[in-house]
């Protein structure tokens, strides 16, 4: 009965030594081969079809089953908290506009402003004069001044065109500004004109601020 049993042993022993080795040598593989005696009925694991010997049998199997169907979908989850808010759009407009019929040389008038808060801001502005009339010979001039409150961004002049002669009011002028201005407190931007050599002249305006998140340069 004692070496019946060590016997018996002795065979699980080498079956268990031969599954844990082929194991080994089959880690990259999702089809186990093994070789089945016909005889006994002992199943050995082997690396490879080639192993079996006779009277064994080649016998395979995979490591993994067929994917089973895909499962029903989950209940939607909950809404997310609301995020923060937001940084301020980068730009804002402002516009405005202005006409004054008749100007008086070097009176130097406002045309046309604009209140905006404190800020960045990128400003333009549009000028035209008209029915000027020449009172000299020389170097008649339409100058004009882009303004914050009591400073001066910039600046442009433009001599009339069509002033034929002394005293004829035919006389035009365009003039365009552009500036930019930091203001830590609310502002008026305008624009402002004087004529020079002109005895007398019209003017209209339009003047638009542009708001921006940052000014550089």
């Amino acid at each position: 009965m004692k070496t019946r049993a060590a016997a018996a042993v002795a065979a699980l022993s080498l079956v268990i030594g031969g599954v844990v080795g082929a194991t080994i040598t089959q880690t990259t593989t999702d089809t186990i081969i093994a070789c089945s005696n016909a005889t006994t009925g002992q199943l050995r694991i082997v690396g490879s079809a080639s192993s079996c010997r006779a009277p064994e049998k080649l016998v395979t199997w995979s490591r993994s089953g067929e994917p089973g169907p895909a499962g029903p979908a989950g209940p939607t989850g909950p809404a997310g908290p609301a995020g923060p808010a937001g940084p301020a759009g980068g730009a804002d407009g402002y516009a405005g506009s202005g006409e004054i019929r008749e100007v008086a040389a070097d009176a130097g008038p406002v045309i046309a402003d604009v209140s905006v808060p404190a800020g960045s801001y990128l400003v333009t502005a549009h000028v035209t004069a008209t029915g000027l009339a020449t009172i000299a010979a020389d170097d008649p001039m339409v100058w004009c001044w882009l303004t914050s409150t009591d400073s001066v961004l910039t600046q442009t002049h433009e001599p009339p065109v069509d002033a034929l002669a002394v005293g004829h009011y035919e006389g035009t002028a365009s003039l365009a500004l552009t500036g930019a201005v930091q203001s830590p407190s609310d502002t008026v931007l305008g624009v402002k004109c004087v004529i020079d050599g002109v005895e007398r002249a019209g003017f209209s305006a339009s003047l638009t601020a542009i708001r921006l998140s940052t000014l550089h340069g």
